[in-house]
């Protein structure tokens, strides 16, 4: 068993830059990673998150800047860091003319894990009834969960997971969902996951990072994001146009991307009660008036679309 008495901070990387062609992906970037909690690091695509997690994992070097895990250099320390972490990144490297519980066998005992740790991690990923069907019968989905349950095996501190529920139908997204919110109380794990659904990141991370042109745009939990974001009221009326032009002279901000519908900066109940009631009295009748809170879709769209100084 892993020793889980670690730093309060797991992955802290300072002025982390990786240039590609003189092309600058990752640009003096520094997250702060707390123990146990379940980090998502978003960004659009070619942002420099896979770029990121090949360094945190020592696959490629910085150009500049330093990666620490545990609170040690992973440069001085590679090997003793690297034996608490577990990786998901891209396509899993699997044996197609082996069985699931083969392949797990193969890891097993590479790392010397006692035999009942190979059902122990088919149980957790949702796979154990397949464990001895060969994997080039695996569905990608089946493949994504056996990967997963190979990283899992070994019970890391750290578990680093690019993409973890590429291929999986809505179910198999649910389990993987729930099985992630749940490591750092059930297994004592980090996890540091980076996913383009930002539904499912919303529903288990405690921080997030978000990145774009390879500099970090936020960092912080995930009440801290939405509390930097206030909320808005979404508005349906039975004159659409009308109602736009009055919300504007009447000095209220709209916001874009309502879906035909008006979207309004407020701060709270009693400016979407004034909204209303200047509406009807200009003949206007809301049959919707909604305050929304944005969701972390909303603010991460809003963030990567802004200019990145």
């Amino acid at each position: 068993m892993i020793d889980k008495k670690y730093p309060d901070v797991l992955i802290q990387t300072t002025g982390l830059t990786r240039k590609f062609d003189r092309q600058t992906v990752v640009d003096q970037l520094s997250l702060n990673v707390p123990a146990g909690s379940v980090y998502g690091f978003l960004g659009p695509n070619g942002a420099g998150k896979t770029t990121t997690i090949r360094m945190l994992l020592g696959l490629i070097r910085p150009d500049a800047g330093e990666v620490s895990l545990f609170g040690k250099p992973l440069r001085s320390h590679r090997l003793e860091v690297l034996r608490q972490v577990s990786a998901l990144v891209e396509s899993p490297s699997l044996y197609p003319q082996l069985t699931g519980g083969e392949n797990l066998e193969v890891t097993r005992r590479m790392l010397g894990l006692p035999r009942q740790a190979i059902d122990r991690a088919l149980g957790m990923a949702g796979i154990l009834d397949v464990k001895n069907r060969l994997v080039r019968a695996y569905s990608l989905g089946m493949k994504q969960r056996l990967a997963l349950a190979m990283a899992l095996m070994p019970e890391p501190t750290l578990l680093i997971l690019d993409e973890p529920t590429n291929g999986l139908d809505p179910e198999g997204i649910l389990d993987v969902r729930e099985l992630i919110a749940g490591l750092p109380k059930n297994m004592g794990t980090t996890v540091f996951l980076s996913s383009h659904l930002l539904s499912e990141v919303e529903q288990v991370a405690t921080h997030i990072g978000i990145i774009n042109h390879g500099k970090l745009l936020f960092e912080g939990s995930l009440s801290q994001l939405q509390a930097e974001r206030q909320q808005y009221l979404l508005l349906a009326s039975d004159r659409p146009e009308q109602a736009r032009e009055l919300a504007t002279r009447n000095g209220w901000r709209l916001l874009p991307g309502s879906n035909g519908r008006l979207k309004l900066e407020v701060n709270g109940p009693a400016d979407a009660a004034l909204v209303n009631r200047q509406l009807v009295q200009d003949g206007v009748n809301v049959h919707q008036l909604e305050l929304v809170q944005p969701s972390l879709e909303d603010i991460f769209m809003t963030l990567t679309k802004s200019p990145v100084g």
